[in-house]
């Protein structure tokens, strides 16, 4: 059974996920990709592709895709939640991490879809997915490392108010739903692969922030470096309050170019902004990069500038935009 439609992008998989590459954001890598407009009919084709992608979805063998990764070295479940639940994580895990391999960025170390009431923590009941920047735990006292990623099987659905009905928040309504959020400008782009595609670019800002910086805990992949959680704390500071660091201008900026939920702190502007650049360049029936999204012609130079320092750590130095 096929598992998701693969393009043939130039990227030898030997089986393993690349380690000895240069992962910077900041610097352009050598992408899989070539240098084009976006489509100008583009919300048209998305929703074409989504008739195409719901036909994927259905036919995704959630164990394959676990095995698949297995072979990276890389553990992933999705065995919680709807069978079209678990069929949707897995087909959009697959499709962003296959993105990732083409820029060559580091994936998440851990990939797992769960019943968030099981965290016990109502902050994050009703999120979509996490990352986490540290070591965590779940039930049964399985710790999962930094870099990890998890998706919400939605056992517990909020409701949404869409188009004058009231619909629960879940995988099955998920198209809806994210046309909804981006045309009120919660999120940065409409695109069902944006909440895999944004926790992926959480664990890549970690790992940029510890590889430079140092990693805040012991870690046998980076420097120990304790100062770093002042680094963090910066970057996790409301951008809607008095944040030292952050003006109302370029708050108001990240609200219109990003969006309101890129304003909830740095880290999530730079997830948000990241999403949006990945999603508006790729082919959206292959879903796979078809232009480079980095070359700086799909934000303005302030946006490019705060997503460049978020990334880099350059915060309250003094210089530039934050």
């Amino acid at each position: 059974m096929r598992i998701a439609p693969i393009s043939n992008y130039r990227y030898s998989n030997n089986n393993t996920v690349p380690r000895k590459r240069d992962y910077s954001y900041s610097s352009k890598p050598k992408a899989d990709c070539t240098f084009t407009a976006r489509p100008i009919n583009y919300n048209y084709l998305y929703r074409k592709s989504l008739a195409l992608h719901n036909a994927y979805i259905l036919r995704t063998n959630p164990l394959q895709v676990e095995q698949y990764f297995a072979r990276m070295g890389i553990p992933a479940k999705f065995d919680e939640g709807t069978e079209y639940g678990r069929k949707f994580v897995a087909y959009g895990v697959f499709n962003a991490f296959e993105i990732f391999r083409q820029l060559h960025f580091k994936p998440p170390v851990s990939i797992k879809l769960i019943d968030f009431r099981k965290f016990n923590d109502p902050t994050i009941l009703d999120a979509t997915g996490i990352a986490t920047p540290a070591q965590f735990a779940v039930p049964q006292n399985k710790i999962y490392p930094p870099r990890s990623v998890f998706f919400n099987s939605f056992a517990m659905n909020k409701p949404y108010f869409i188009n004058g009905q009231w619909k629960p928040y879940c995988w099955e309504n998920f198209f809806e739903i994210m046309e909804y959020a981006r045309a009120n400008n919660l999120i940065s782009t409409e695109h069902f692969l944006s909440p895999f595609v944004h926790e992926f670019a959480h664990t890549l800002h970690y790992d940029k922030i510890y590889s430079k910086f140092g990693s805040p805990f012991p870690h046998p992949e980076y420097a120990y470096n304790p100062k770093t959680n002042d680094l963090l704390a910066k970057l996790n500071l409301n951008l809607s309050g008095n944040n030292p660091y952050v003006s109302h201008f370029i708050t108001k900026n990240i609200t219109d170019n990003i969006s309101q939920y890129g304003t909830t702190n740095l880290f999530e502007t730079f997830a948000e902004g990241f999403t949006k650049d990945i999603l508006n360049n790729i082919n959206l029936f292959t879903l796979r990069l078809e232009r480079y999204p980095f070359d700086g012609t799909n934000n303005n130079q302030t946006i490019r500038e705060i997503l460049y320092e978020t990334f880099e750590g350059l915060v309250g130095d003094g210089t530039g935009q934050i």
